[in-house]
């Protein structure tokens, strides 16, 4: 039985459409051999739709909505949950901006150096999101954040005696996720998460 006209003026090549009851859908496709088969077999490559003769094609709606973002997070998080009181209490010694020196010392500790840029991409940008990043610190400044990286992975050391190395790069594969307008931690490797579960560490924004 021939497709009513209002169905087949989307029907193009390269698409066929299948109707289930009283509903037609549209779909991409395309035809391939098959080993024992005596034709060539209709293969699915995307589902484009549902044709009505009210509305024409409705395209299907993304389950993801546009404008994911992503930020890394798990190093910055424990970082930050661990060595912020220390951070805090250094900086304010020697009269530094406690923000400032926070995310400058935890992006150094958890990649090796720090930017302005690179702060918009982690965690950090959640907890401080008003906060802007001078492009260079002073010298005294500077040496002092360096300072205080080195007391940060002694910090770290302490937290994971003998596997620093490896809890570090498993929390650096542990990112927060904004999509649809919630917040998603991705998964977290299997060893890391035992360790977060017997200190208690729970994976949420703050």
């Amino acid at each position: 039985m021939p497709y009513p006209p209002w169905v087949t003026r989307h029907k193009v090549k390269g698409t066929y459409v299948q109707k289930r009851g009283d509903k037609y859908y549209l779909y991409r496709g395309h035809s391939e051999r098959v080993k024992g088969k005596p034709y060539p077999v209709l293969k699915f490559d995307a589902y484009l739709g549902q044709i009505t003769e009210e509305h024409g094609l409705i395209e299907p709606t993304p389950s993801v909505r546009p404008g994911v973002q992503v930020y890394a997070y798990g190093v910055y998080y424990l970082g930050y949950r661990f060595c912020a009181p220390l951070v805090d209490r250094v900086s304010r010694r020697y009269g530094a901006d406690v923000r400032v020196m926070t995310a400058v010392v935890l992006m150094q500790a958890a990649a090796g150096r720090w930017s302005p840029q690179g702060h918009e991409g982690t965690w950090l940008q959640v907890r401080f999101p008003d906060l802007q990043l001078p492009a260079v610190l002073p010298d005294e400044q500077q040496q002092l954040a360096n300072r205080m990286e080195l007391m940060v992975h002694d910090q770290f050391r302490q937290l994971w005696a003998g596997r620093t190395e490896v809890m570090l790069d498993l929390a650096r594969r542990v990112y927060l996720v904004r999509v649809n307008n919630q917040w998603i931690v991705s998964e977290v490797p299997e060893l890391l998460q035992q360790w977060a579960d017997d200190r208690q560490v729970l994976w949420e924004v703050e």
